[in-house]
């Protein structure tokens, strides 16, 4: 039973301050016994995804990336 937990920087395109964003920090924990992921944005909000759930996220950003050159690439 294990907790992993990854963390990293990023500047989002709102103005969260009127001189632009500062910085946010967006936190990802994956639980390996429930095999479920948590992750926070940095600004408050908190998702939470089953497997199954975050596997067909990423596979529709995969498709999107492929049709669209302004996505994010995954």
């Amino acid at each position: 039973m294990a907790t992993v937990i990854l963390k990293e920087k990023y500047r989002c395109s709102d103005d969260c301050i009127q001189s632009g964003c500062p910085e946010h920090e967006m936190i990802l924990s994956f639980q390996t016994v429930s095999n479920s992921y948590k992750v926070e944005n940095g600004k408050g909000d908190t998702y939470y995804f089953e497997y199954g759930e975050l596997t067909t996220l990423i596979n529709l950003l995969k498709q999107l990336s492929q049709r669209r050159v302004d996505a994010v690439r995954v």
